[in-house]
């Protein structure tokens, strides 16, 4: 199963000292689409407790424009994810961050397959550029060339 660390990001500069998701109550978060729903009990209740202080966004590039704003403290989401947008985006991204693992190391995503043939052979063609390197290497391409 393909897989990807969600963390918190913040900037340096605000130096926020997150090392557990209840660190988050009082600072300004946004997250992905239905982000909510995804990293339990514990982020259910402290964001659905927070009111205005908790956004959402299907479109995860305007995470990464509100944190380099200062319009959000912190924003929740995968680390490859943040690298991609922040190559790619049309603003400043030269602010150093925080990267905050308060959600652990590792959270798998389900990729959506109408056929389980076809899921099965993907996870094993995954599987294989796993264990011979290749999917690393693809991955440190990806990131060379957005530079």
């Amino acid at each position: 199963m393909p897989e990807y660390q969600t963390v918190a990001i913040s900037l340096a500069k605000n130096k926020l000292k997150l090392s557990a998701i209840s660190d988050l109550k009082n600072h300004t978060i946004v997250a992905h689409q239905r982000a909510k729903n995804y990293y339990g009990a514990e982020f259910f209740d402290l964001v659905t407790k927070s009111g205005n202080n908790y956004h959402e966004y299907a479109n995860q590039l305007n995470q990464v424009r509100l944190l380099y704003n200062d319009l959000a403290e912190v924003i929740v989401i995968g680390n490859n994810i943040f690298n991609h947008f922040k190559t790619r985006a049309n603003f400043d991204t030269s602010a150093a961050i925080e990267v905050h693992k308060i959600f652990g190391e590792k959270r798998g995503y389900n990729n959506a397959f109408t056929s389980e043939k076809v899921r099965d052979e993907f996870n094993t063609c995954l599987e294989t550029l796993k264990s011979n390197g290749h999917y690393q290497k693809l991955i440190q391409q990806e990131l060379k060339s957005s530079n």
